[in-house]
């Protein structure tokens, strides 16, 4: 069945039959596929067949020119397979038509990976997913997304046996903790099936998740075999060799490659305990058939692959590419695929390409990468046949990397974005992103179901040890409940329980509060009568009502609280067996003796405490309780703290998030809750825009990845999506805000007599005198006039500004501003002009009349080059205007005639300044008289309530090069 087409069943069996005397029929066939159970080894390889040519493209042969995914080809699937139509019934029911939403940006491609390619020399692949299906016990539905995802990122790849070398690029979009690493390990497998015979697996920069992930591609693919080779169990042992006392080596976990050959051996060249050490010789990969390159078929496949599984560090990169530099001629020739995990993390280039261009042209040497990317720039240019995938959960430093970088990696070729898994616990599960339920409750609400505030003050260290206690308590009852739902079903078992507090970076803080958890530990007395009182409480009021709300098909439920008490004692047992210590700090404090965490070798049921290195990349296996209180300003590095996503089979109903609502940062605070449901809002952004430009028109895409329009969105504005030195070839597109406010006015005298004559026809229609109380005063007038919204924003495009001030902080909320008048229900028609006279300054304005003037200077803020204006407005003013942009027309204001839900406001002032600066050589090349010289037009733009309802999105572009004039697309 897995080689072509779909064929008949029933025709290929029927001989055999025939041979024994017996007859199968299409009705016996329906009858098999009705009554198999889950484990049926027909079925499940029926079933994910199926699934794969679901998913067929429709310019397949046999598929008749069905779409993918449609009930239409899977008519044509039955009838090929010879099934009636109980039998497709039956399928259906049981498999129902696979959907692959997988989304892909893609270069064209030449489709060589073909399903002749894939299995001419199948070995890992098979093996690898049989040990998901099998040992790892994952859902055929799953395994069966895994299978067309990963043949989506190799068939993108350069054909390993072309004559000409080709080098792509590509970046694979998954979620935090949602099985990227099972991605590339299939990728991994199906490369080395069909000729590829060096991969490296760059991981993150911390080696505690450089060996988690040697071990689970060391267990899942690579096998037992390739680990021990011929040796003995007793010599592998006298050896050292890796695993010989890992439980699940001697529990047979590993995969068993089996006793025939091996189609290609994979000589591991790192090992679990040990990263990259130069090694020339088991490098080096020998040709069998002289006078044929190495990418020659009859090369590749005599010889083994090496697999190198490293972190991203400078110096043993360094060996990497001294061993290759050796090597250099045959790795012209070989055919080598790099996967770069957490590839938004160390990989990107972080120097500013403005200081080298500026370098460059005064003639002096400067760096222009930073050591990682530079070492990985190497790599990719003594390798020409070399692939290189990026994988991440927050691509934003990704999509932000310049694409004329031909050293860079830029993803050129393909940008895939994996589907969320079956059973995913994700950010939104945690956030009620529709309209808010109401009432809000476990059922109706994933926050009243999940989450938990810590609203406590800092200062109140009572309240503060309440909450965490509280968390400690929950973290209790979601063990024992574990340890009870795992004694009345066999298919659930619970390894690990842990509980994550993430408050600091700081080694010295985690110190502390360790030290804060098993003293409140030691002070609840979970087993004393106040105790189990308070336990029982919260079991009844929230361990046990969430449970019934949000408990998964064929979970247990939750008993009584007394029937559970004799689980609360064996789960205290189970915390604190190690030294009465309930508690596991994770970070490079080497002072701290204590049991080390390693989810392979020990069942941790523990209280983690850390920061880095528990905050990316690195699973934290059965994490129920999170107490987060840790604010960042990176969108990215936020979203990878967020260890309680992931997959929580048999527990989900149990999880809780206690997290700070009010959390220091700096000067600041911030809400960590609203940041995170911003973080929800960015990438669901980023998604649908992937998705929108995933299209093709006949046989060719209808964006390349080089073109991908602004794709990044902000919507917290404290919260930017990356870090600023990853962010250097981006560009705000788009910008939405309640008030537009522009301080960077110009300094030109030209172009500021240019812009006084922009608005002298808006201040000319806008000349209605009138009582403009405000701050107290009575006496106050302004000039008032209605100006239609295009015309103003026609006005304010044709300005002048300082030096790249238009491009970066004008020409976004312009953006945002012209596409709500577009609309066609446009929340924005028009503005109403008021124009405050306060003072006795005043100018005589050729065809406006007499303007009063205020006085305003610029300033330098730190950081900035040139010194700009502070806010120009003046604050009673503002106060004035305000019930003019609210939803209803405001009673007894003074300008309520004006009012309209459609209609903003402009406050705006001519501004003399008193210590001015003007650009040299910039006089009007027309006579100017003295009161119209120097003069600026200064305003503020407010909108109706109706017009963004508190939007504050930024959306980014990428530029392309050095040019900040040029984008890598400008298409919509």
């Amino acid at each position: 069945m897995e080689d072509g087409p779909p064929k008949n069943l029933v025709a290929r069996v029927a001989p055999d039959a025939a041979d024994h005397g017996t007859t199968v029929t299409s009705s016996d066939l329906a009858e098999l596929i009705r009554t198999a159970g889950p484990d049926d080894p027909f079925f499940t390889v029926l079933g994910l067949q199926v699934h794969k040519w679901d998913a067929e493209p429709a310019d397949t042969d046999w598929t008749g020119r069905t779409d993918p995914s449609t009930l239409a080809r899977r008519n044509v699937i039955c009838e090929r397979l010879g099934l009636d139509a109980a039998g497709a019934e039956a399928l259906l029911q049981k498999r129902p038509v696979f959907v692959d939403e997988t989304i892909l940006i893609t270069a064209p491609w030449n489709r060589w990976y073909k399903p002749d390619v894939a299995t001419a020399h199948e070995f890992y692949w098979p093996r690898y997913r049989d040990y998901l299906l099998e040992v790892r016990g994952w859902p055929a539905a799953n395994v069966s997304a895994l299978d067309i995802a990963t043949t989506s990122v190799v068939e993108r790849l350069s054909d390993p046996t072309r004559r000409a070398a080709y080098q792509a690029k590509g970046l694979v979009v998954g979620y935090v903790q949602s099985g990227k690493t099972a991605n590339f390990t299939g990728v991994i497998a199906k490369a080395i099936d069909c000729g590829y015979r060096l991969v490296i697996v760059l991981t993150g920069t911390i080696e505690m998740l450089r060996a988690q992930t040697q071990r689970r591609i060391d267990m899942e693919m690579v096998g037992r075999q390739n680990i021990v080779g011929d040796l003995s169990p007793e010599q592998a042992q006298k050896a050292q060799l890796d695993y010989q006392d890992d439980p699940a080596w001697i529990g047979g976990q590993f995969l068993d490659l089996g006793t025939g050959p091996i189609a290609s051996e994979i000589h591991r060249l790192t090992t679990h305990g040990q990263d990259y050490r130069t090694q020339f010789k088991n490098l080096k990969i020998d040709r069998f058939a002289m006078g044929k390159p190495l990418f020659d078929r009859a090369n590749l496949f005599s010889a083994a692959a090496r697999l190198v599984i490293t972190k991203k560090n400078s110096a043993v990169l360094q060996k990497l590419v001294a061993d290759l530099q050796a090597n250099k001629g045959a790795f012209a020739e070989i055919p080598v695929l790099i996967i770069d995990d957490e590839s938004d993390q160390a990989s990107v280039n972080t120097v500013d390409p403005a200081k080298v261009e500026a370098a460059k042209a005064s003639g002096r040497q400067v760096k222009e990468r930073r050591a990682i990317n530079e070492r990985i720039a190497e790599m990719l240019e003594l390798m020409p046949r070399a692939q290189y995938v990026g994988y991440t959960a927050t691509p934003f430093a990704n999509v932000f990397v310049d694409p004329s970088d031909e050293q860079g990696i830029y993803p050129k070729d393909f940008v895939i974005g994996l589907q969320r898994p079956p059973g995913y616990m994700g950010v939104d599960d945690f956030h009620d992103l529709g309209p808010d339920p109401v009432p809000a409750t476990f059922d109706t609400s994933n926050r009243a179901a999940f989450v938990r505030d810590l609203a406590a003050a800092e200062d109140d260290v009572t309240a503060r040890d309440a909450e965490l206690r509280r968390a400690l308590e929950v973290f209790v009852l979601t063990g024992a409940c574990k340890l009870y739902r795992s004694s009345l079903s066999r298919h659930l078992t619970f390894r690990h329980h842990t509980m994550l507090v993430h408050e600091s970076v700081g080694t010295a803080e985690q110190r502390d509060l360790a030290e804060l958890v098993k003293r409140l530990w030691r002070r609840a007395a979970f087993e004393s009568p106040k105790g189990l009182e308070r336990l029982r409480t919260l079991y009844e009021a929230d361990i046990l009502p969430v449970s019934r709300a949000r408990i998964e098909d064929g979970v247990p439920k939750l008993p009584h609280f007394d029937t559970l008490r004799p689980w609360i004692t064996k789960v205290i047992g189970k915390i604190t067996e190690h030294d009465n210590n309930p508690v596991v700090v994770v970070n490079s404090d080497r002072e701290i003796e204590q049991q080390q965490l390693d989810f392979d070798r020990n069942s941790t049921w523990r209280v983690l405490v850390g920061g880095a290195k528990l905050s990316r990349g690195f699973t934290v296996e059965g994490l129920t309780v999170t107490y987060f209180r840790r604010a960042v300003t990176m969108s990215d590095s936020l979203t990878q703290m967020g260890r309680w996503f992931g997959f929580r089979y048999g527990y989900r109903d149990l999880v809780r998030l206690y997290i700070d609502r009010n959390a220091k940062f700096g000067r600041k605070r911030v809400d960590l809750y609203a940041a995170f449901e911003a973080i929800a809002r960015d990438e669901a952004a980023f998604r649908e825009q992937l998705a929108q430009y995933a299209e093709w028109d006949g046989d060719r895409p209808r964006l390349l990845p080089s073109q991908i329009p602004p794709l990044v969105t902000q919507h917290l504005p404290w919260l930017k999506p990356t870090s600023r030195n990853k962010m250097f070839n981006a560009a705000i597109e788009e910008q939405g805000a309640q008030v537009f406010s522009p301080v960077g006015y110009s300094n030109a005298l030209n172009e500021l007599h240019d812009n006084l004559n922009l608005w002298r026809p808006v201040f000319a229609n806008c000349a209605t005198d009138v009582t403009f109380p405000a701050g107290g005063q009575s006496d106050l007038r302004a000039r008032v006039g209605v100006v239609d919204a295009a015309d103003l924003l026609h006005v304010v495009e044709q300005q002048g500004w300082m030096y790249l001030y238009a491009e970066r902080s004008v020409k976004p909320v312009l953006t945002f501003l012209r596409n709500l008048v577009q609309r066609p229900q446009s929340p924005l028609k028009d503005f109403l002009l008021v124009m405050p006279q306060p003072g006795d300054k005043a100018v005589d304005l050729t065809d406006v009349g007499t303007v009063r003037v205020i006085n305003r200077d610029r300033r330098t803020r730190g950081g900035e080059d040139l010194p700009k204006f502070g806010e120009i407005t003046d604050p009673k003013h503002r106060t004035f205007v305000q019930p003019l942009l609210l939803a209803e027309k405001p009673t007894g204001h003074p300008l309520a005639e004006y009012w309209s839900p459609s209609r903003g406001v402009v406050l705006s002032y001519l501004i003399r300044e008193q210590s001015p600066s003007y650009r040299r050589g910039s006089e009007p090349t027309t006579k100017v008289g003295p009161d119209e010289l120097g003069l600026i037009v200064g305003f503020s733009v407010y909108l109706p309530h109706g017009a963004t309802a508190g939007d504050s999105v930024l959306r980014f572009r990428v530029i392309q090069g050095s040019d900040p004039s040029v984008v890598s697309v400008d298409a919509r």
